[in-house]
């Protein structure tokens, strides 16, 4: 019987006090044969762009471990726009035919960074810059992939959440679904994975208990979910992996934004064998 790989994003899972390389051994000695985002093994500090060890470093570490990079990392300029060389570019250093938008501007409120929700005509003109590196990407092999968080699925525009009038106006735009952030929102990861059909190309498996809570951002204070170890909280963890299973996808790939009860390095392991436990991954 075939079964998913078990991969996560680095968010949550690079202990501060370790050394990156340190982390990714023992994350491969779990079981983790796919890694999001390669920039996070190189020990860079996000705000300052400083990395302790270089993306070549960094890349030949990730595999000598017996893991592989899953995605290159795209982010809009000033402008909105995606620099479509240096994308493919980093895609091809990688060997990966995925890139992944992380965030829409349409969250940035829901983040507290906007005094207010992007009006509908700013928010579809994000689908087209998407749209237009997708199809400029595609011609160098390389997928685009936008990872959504819950606002995507709140914000509505004439009646229709935002993520369904993303796939609606584009056509070679793909999505890597957080089924946490989905679920938290009040939709059915199972079903939107059904109703995404081959747009569909990667999950995120993220979970949550109930309760939030508040962080203070430059806007406002917001609420954010109470996370949990995959498995131990709303998420159908089962249903989405089987679901996964299914539809061809390679990678159940976990992700955690911050820590309660354990330390990065046992949240990542108890997913690991929680995700295993269904008989459904590696």
């Amino acid at each position: 019987m075939a079964k998913l790989k078990a991969g996560l994003i680095a968010t949550g899972f690079m202990p501060k006090d370790m050394d990156p390389f340190e982390a990714l051994e023992k994350l491969a000695a779990m079981g983790y044969k796919g890694y999001e985002v390669v920039m996070m093994a190189q020990g860079r500090d996000m705000a300052t762009g400083k990395a302790k060890y270089t993306e070549e470093q960094a890349l030949a570490k990730l595999r000598e471990v017996g893991m592989e990079p899953l995605t290159a990392f795209m982010m809009a300029g000033p402008d909105g726009e995606y620099d479509v060389k240096a994308i493919a570019e980093q895609a091809h250093r990688l060997g990966v035919d995925r890139a992944t938008s992380m965030v829409s501007t349409v969250a940035q409120y829901r983040f507290g960074r906007l005094d207010e929700p992007l009006a509908y005509d700013e928010a579809m003109a994000e689908v087209e810059r998407l749209e237009r590196a997708a199809v400029a990407l595609k011609k160098e092999g390389v997928k685009v992939a936008f990872h959504n968080h819950d606002e995507e699925f709140l914000q509505c525009y004439k009646g229709v959440p935002y993520y369904y009038l993303m796939a609606a106006y584009s056509d070679e735009l793909k999505f890597e679904l957080d089924t946490g952030w989905c679920t938290y929102a009040g939709f059915d990861p199972v079903q939107v994975m059904n109703q995404l059909g081959d747009r569909l190309c990667a999950v995120h498996i993220k979970d949550f208990q109930d309760g939030g809570v508040e962080q203070v951002r430059p806007k406002r204070t917001i609420v954010m979910p109470r996370f949990t170890t995959p498995g131990t909280g709303h998420l159908n963890l089962k249903g989405v992996l089987q679901k996964a299973l299914d539809m061809g996808i390679d990678y159940a790939i976990i992700e955690q934004d911050f820590m309660y009860n354990l330390d990065p390095l046992a949240t990542a392991q108890a997913g690991y064998y929680n995700m295993k436990e269904t008989g459904l991954v590696e």
